[in-house]
């Protein structure tokens, strides 16, 4: 990749700890505002409830040496990737991305010799996949697209569940029509049948919470065991409060209008 503005990685980040970094142009526009980045600091932030040795105190400053374009280029004009780029020290185990630029060979013959080179520099070397560079974007495209059907399944599931609420609910309090009828001529007021029908639907919709976010709860604890942060916990978090004003809505509405009923209309099939 060309470099923008700046310098690239000198032999002095060949065998020490790098202390420099190379950011691309929307790594600037995020995270620096499109500002002058030579001579800046970063560091990486520690996530919430992250203790792990590596990771207790604060992090190492980074000096911002070097911009390069954007690559790949984003699938979508305004997706923004920034992405920062250090030196690897010698003794570094992490897995990384090698991106070779080749011509005039076609790919599948390319990945045979290419293996053949990682051998001979060093038999430990392992290349885990080769791929095109096309490859990787039409996938990228297509975990897009999955991403967004998975979306929509799960936001009909959530609106369905809701409308299911609603329904219940409201049945439930219209077939209480007579017991409000009858209640309220023995004296209770509003205050009184409103506590007293909100109570009963607030239990029941409390159960159902409960359950949901303890299901969910194990799911998350199984994602942050499988390496994930555990972050997709706020989505059912998000799905237990709008069931919860759905059910509410719910019971207060036809409640409200079983309130307005007079106590001889609501006795009049007795």
């Amino acid at each position: 990749m060309p470099l923008l503005t700046g310098t690239g990685f000198g032999t002095d980040n060949a065998f020490t700890e790098p202390t420099t970094v190379i950011v691309n142009r929307s790594f600037v526009q995020f995270f620096l505002g499109g500002g002058d980045p030579l001579g800046r600091r970063v560091r990486f932030a520690t996530r919430a409830g992250d203790s792990t040795a590596e990771n207790v105190g604060p992090r190492p400053w980074f000096e911002i040496v070097g911009v390069v374009p954007d690559f790949p280029k984003p699938i979508r004009p305004n997706d923004l990737q920034p992405k920062l780029y250090r030196a690897m020290v010698p003794e570094g185990t992490v897995p990384v991305f090698l991106i070779l630029h080749v011509r005039g060979a076609p790919s599948g013959t390319f990945a045979e010799r290419l293996r053949e080179i990682t051998v001979s520099v060093d038999p430990l070397l392992r290349l885990e996949s080769v791929g095109t560079l096309d490859d990787a974007l039409r996938q990228d495209s297509a975990d897009q697209v999955l991403r967004l059907l998975v979306a929509l399944v799960s936001l009909s599931v959530v609106l369905l569940s809701a409308a299911g609420i609603y329904a219940l609910m409201s049945y439930t309090i219209s077939t209480r029509r007579r017991e409000i009828g009858i209640r309220s001529a023995l004296g209770a007021g509003p205050r009184t049948l409103v506590r007293s029908v909100l109570s009963r639907a607030t239990a029941q919709i409390a159960c159902g919470i409960v359950l949901g976010t303890s299901l969910a709860g194990l799911v998350a604890q199984t994602t942050v065991i499988n390496g994930r942060d555990g972050r997709d916990i706020v989505l059912p978090i998000a799905a237990a409060a709008l069931m919860t004003g759905v059910g509410l809505l719910a019971t207060a509405v036809p409640a409200r209008r079983a309130l307005s009923i007079q106590p001889t209309e609501a006795l009049k099939g007795e």
